[in-house]
């Protein structure tokens, strides 16, 4: 063989085994996860629901938390400003136990939208309790969720716990890019890890906190300067020694992060440099490259004279489909979507190059530094 032939049928054998090597830490992580199962609410839960121009989404939250029978659940919808309709889907729902919390000024500079809305939702005047959730407006539970969440702190003596919900992906963009988007979190913030200091973890979209915790490490005060708030209280807390779990919500919660390319791209770029740090261009170029890959391999096979190179490199791209396909039927996306992976993590590079060059960022109205 030439030295070209040799170089492919080398790289050929390569890719695939990189890929099968994300396929089984990506299982083993998923299985470092705590499932939930429903169970009754039996203990007095504040929910702080933080709400900017949610009015597409809010309703069906809202619903579904007031579903649960339980006397003792106090919710407080704070709404952030909106410029829509949040505030009268609020208003339309007839609940002894949700309150509207309306805010009055814009942030201070420097200070961010949610850690402030959660903050002053938590400090309201009402009863005390010693456990409070924080939901996002586009998170939508099932009956069970918030009794499972209290039932899996106590029984692990966690002091912050956090869920993480399927994935409502409805158009083929989200389909496309949400999956991809949502594994490279995991590359950096394994679920296995999330008690480590740099690691540590809470995803803020789903999170339940002990109250006395909560106080000591400063509250969300002590994180209004950041956009990844949920992130940094975690690094807070391990700070402390406290313990963090993160479970599987899948069964029982569900969200649609983003409804459209632009809210995909703006979403995910505002978070990605304080997410991944000094990882982001790497990994990002890293995700790229893999994922093209097989893809070259086959390219560089077809060009270059020779059969068994041929073989190998063909070999090597199924093999290297079949594993992608796996890793996004784990995340519960399409996988034959797995064909335009190449261009889901061109994107996703492309996403994280730009948030390291530009130090600046735009959501829900407000620019913001990154």
């Amino acid at each position: 063989m030439t030295a070209l032939q040799t170089a492919v049928v080398v790289v050929a054998l390569l890719a695939p085994a990189l890929l099968a090597f994300a396929a089984r830490s990506a299982q083993r992580q998923q299985r470092a996860l705590p499932s939930l199962r429903p169970c009754a609410l039996d203990a007095p839960l504040l929910v702080i629901v933080p709400a900017r121009n949610e009015e597409a989404r809010l309703g069906l939250t809202l619903r579904a938390l007031l579903a649960d029978p339980f006397p003792h659940l106090r919710v407080i919808v704070v709404d952030d400003r909106s410029t829509d309709g949040t505030v009268d889907v609020v208003s339309r729902l007839d609940d002894e136990r949700l309150q509207l919390l309306s805010l009055a000024t814009e942030p201070p500079r420097g200070t961010f939208g949610k850690p402030r809305a959660v903050h002053a939702g938590i400090t309201a005047p009402g009863p005390a309790t010693d456990l409070v959730a924080v939901i996002d407006a586009d998170v939508v539970v099932e009956p069970g969720l918030l009794g499972a969440l209290v039932r899996v702190r106590r029984e692990m003596g966690a002091d912050a716990v956090s869920g993480v919900p399927r994935l409502d992906n409805r158009s083929f963009i989200e389909e496309l890019l949400v999956p991809a988007f949502v594994a490279a979190v995991g590359a950096t913030h394994p679920p296995a890890a999330v008690n480590e200091g740099r690691t540590a973890f809470l995803n803020g979209q789903l999170m339940l906190l002990r109250r006395a915790a909560l106080d000591d490490v400063g509250g969300f005060e002590a994180v209004s300067h950041t956009v990844l708030e949920d992130v940094a209280l975690a690094r807070l807390f391990r700070a402390k020694g406290k313990k963090l779990l993160l479970v599987d919500a899948r069964a029982l919660a569900c969200t649609r992060m983003y409804s459209s390319a632009r809210e995909i791209l703006e979403g995910f770029g505002k978070n990605a440099r304080a997410l991944h740090g000094d990882k982001l261009v790497p990994l990002g170029l890293l995700l790229a490259s893999v994922a093209c890959l097989p893809w070259l391999v086959l390219a560089a096979a077809w060009c270059s004279d020779g059969v068994v190179d041929d073989v190998v490199a063909g070999l090597a791209w199924f093999s290297c489909v079949g594993l992608t396909m796996f890793n996004r039927w784990q995340l519960r996306s399409s996988p034959w979507l797995a064909l335009l992976s190449p261009l889901a993590h061109a994107i996703v590079a492309a996403v994280f190059v730009r948030a390291a060059v530009v130090r600046h960022a735009s959501w829900r109205g407000r620019t913001f530094s990154t």
